[in-house]
């Protein structure tokens, strides 16, 4: 085992997108804890190479904070600190987070940074990454820290699925476009559609079912829902190079793109769902995948989605309602 890929294997446990995002605080700690057991067994053996560990561990550092760019939780981070710092000795110099998805605040102390926006727009729910996708500051987000565990479970795959989109606009071709962009979506989810179509027009609310596609069992079904899930998280991140679910993450992607020019919108494909607003600083999209629990209520009140400003403030209040009423399993 070379020092080098020691290194390269550690830095990338430390920056895992799921290990150091809000998700996962703890599992980070255990993966600082046996990293920093691991290297202190290297040193032993090999007590020349502090010196080469500490530049590596710099150079993997400012490697991992420019191309991973995750909302990285201060406990976490500083547990990378310790180690490069304390354990080793000597001074490490830790880059700060900066650019897309950092926490770097912007040049400008009267314009908030994309951090603090991501946090604003975000209400109850926690901040699992952030980037821009031309002007839209694009939100990962996590369910919010008080959720039951119970309650986080994800929905399970059924025969239908809904396919809807609210819009501000009255533009039929616009509105054209995002429907073309969610069913394809909905086709990457393994299902067939639409089916059952309903367009309100005035503000455009359009309504749709897709089937799961024929000889589809539940179980590939999951696979292609969490292809899609990880195609979100690269996006979300600012990873624009589809090395892997590149279908996913073009598609999710054109979903995006085809809500450019209207102002504010709600859409949900399965469990996916996608708000977009204006923040007053400029538009801001937030992407939940959503669990059983959110998925059902959202399908019990879907006067919900006509108002994306709000949308997902309103989906955790009566959530948290439901919670303290003892009616999450409806």
């Amino acid at each position: 085992m070379t020092l080098r890929w020691m290194m390269e294997n550690t830095i990338s446990t430390w920056f895992n997108h799921e290990a150091c995002t809000g998700k996962r605080t703890r599992t980070a700690f255990g993966q600082a804890a046996a990293i920093r057991t691991r290297l202190e067994g290297f040193l032993e053996r090999e007590p020349d190479a502090a010196e080469e560990l500490r530049v590596l561990v710099a150079e993997a550092l400012a490697a991992a904070t420019s191309q991973v760019r995750v909302l990285v939780p201060a406990a976490a981070f500083g547990q990378a600190q310790q180690m490069a710092q304390g354990q080793l000795g000597g001074e490490v110099p830790l880059p700060r987070l900066s650019g897309p998805g950092s926490t770097g605040r912007n040049s400008d102390p009267e314009r908030p940074s994309d951090g603090e926006r991501a946090r604003s727009a975000a209400g109850q729910y926690e901040v699992s990454a952030f980037s821009r996708l031309g002007q839209m500051l694009v939100v990962l987000l996590d369910a919010p820290c008080a959720t039951a565990i119970e309650n986080l479970e994800p929905p399970p795959v059924e025969g239908a699925i809904d396919v809807n989109a609210y819009l501000d606009t009255e533009d039929a071709a616009q509105a054209s476009l995002v429907s073309h962009a969610l069913d394809a979506l909905s086709s990457l989810l393994g299902y067939d559609g639409p089916h059952d179509e309903t367009i309100d027009r005035g503000s455009i609310f359009r309504k749709a079912k897709a089937w799961l596609r024929r000889g589809l069992d539940a179980d590939e079904a999951v696979k292609y829902r969490a292809k899609l899930e990880h195609a979100v998280e690269l996006v979300a991140i600012g990873e624009r190079q589809a090395r892997v679910d590149q279908a996913e993450a073009a598609a999710f992607s054109t979903a995006l793109a085809s809500i450019t020019d209207i102002p504010s919108a709600c859409l949900i494909v399965g469990s996916l769902l996608i708000v977009k607003f204006t923040d007053g600083q400029g538009p801001v999209v937030l992407v939940r995948p959503l669990s059983a629990l959110e998925l059902r209520t959202l399908e019990r009140c879907p006067g919900i989605q006509r108002d994306p400003r709000t949308a997902l403030e309103t989906l955790a209040t009566a959530i948290a309602a439901l919670e303290g009423a003892g009616e999450a399993s409806f």
